[in-house]
């Protein structure tokens, strides 16, 4: 019987909600690296990805497949408890890069379904199969693609938004948060929201293109700075 894995920005904020949670527990420690890893693991196998060991892999760390079928990662036995905490957090942000092309390249669609019915692209959309190797440092192949180095370094900016517990540090679209389902009427907040998601859209698109704005977004001023400008246009069209 096939496990349905729930969507890679979905459980990215459970994993996330989770080790704010059990830092918070501690005085904002992070804690033992062996209690965070298991934390994560539980998190992933609860949302459907079956987590499991295999000492025979020599060149890679591990690897996720994900199907309609079901969705699983497996690690190497020989990464330490940090390395495994690493990776089950970068093989997850992975697999949200997997749809963050399209996503990225649909910057002006659908806007108008994001003001007046539900978006086209949601949380929950996914791709049929994805799948990724994690390779040893120095084991990876050599002739890397433009856009191999492109996913990884997104990856790299996901996987770090994850494990801090702020998944606001990257644009909330790269996580699935899309418009609110419940949509106050009239145009006044119709028009909020089409500059809303016109807003996101495009930080999203240049997230994906862009290292500096990579960095510029992960800085935790421009954030707060970001968040309060959203406020201001939520109050201001009655969103």
């Amino acid at each position: 019987m096939s496990v349905v894995m729930l969507p890679p920005g979905q459980l990215a904020r459970l994993i996330s909600d989770r080790l704010r949670h059990a830092r918070s527990r501690t005085g904002g420690r992070a804690g033992r690296a062996s209690e965070i890893a298991w934390i994560v693991q539980r998190s992933l196998e609860e949302g459907g990805v079956h987590c499991g060991t295999t000492p025979s892999m020599e060149d890679l760390k591990g690897f996720l497949i994900a199907s309609p079928r079901g969705a699983e990662i497996t690690v190497s036995e020989r990464l330490s408890d940090d390395e495994r905490l690493d990776l089950f957090a970068n093989l997850l942000a992975r697999a949200m890069v997997e749809n963050l092309d399209v996503r990225a390249r649909s910057v002006l669609k659908p806007i108008w379904s994001a003001a007046f019915g539900p978006t086209q692209t949601s949380a929950g959309t996914a791709r049929a199969f994805t799948s990724h190797l994690a390779y040893v440092d120095g084991r990876a192949p050599r002739d890397e693609s433009r856009t191999a180095r492109r996913n990884a370094a997104v990856a790299a900016v996901l996987t770090q938004a994850i494990l801090d517990g702020h998944l606001e540090l990257a644009p909330r679209y790269a996580f699935g948060l899309e418009s609110e389902t419940q949509r106050r009427p009239g145009l006044r907040p119709a028009f909020g929201r089409l500059v809303l998601e016109l807003c996101h859209r495009f930080s999203l698109a240049l997230f994906w293109r862009s290292s500096r704005y990579q960095r510029l977004r992960a800085n935790r001023q421009v954030t707060e700075v970001a968040s309060h400008i959203e406020g201001m246009l939520r109050r201001a069209y009655a969103v």
